[in-house]
């Protein structure tokens, strides 16, 4: 018996930056050029802080949250 082939489901990819700030910027553009760049499997999730002095509890709130995505 050969395993189930899966097809049309694409790759959920969370990115949870600690402060929105250049860094951030850079890295969610350089995330979506290499998607566009290895085909639209990839679906690319952004849950930003709500502020630029976030913390480490709300980031794991923030993951809790979207958990289920």
């Amino acid at each position: 018996m050969k395993p189930r082939k899966i097809t049309d489901r694409k790759i959920k990819l969370g990115l949870i930056p600690v402060t929105m700030n250049t860094a951030y910027t850079m890295t969610i553009n350089g995330a979506k050029k290499q998607i566009a760049e290895n085909g639209d499997q990839i679906e690319l999730i952004v849950q930003a802080p709500s502020s630029n002095a976030t913390t480490i509890t709300e980031q794991g709130n923030i993951m809790e949250t979207s958990a289920g995505c």
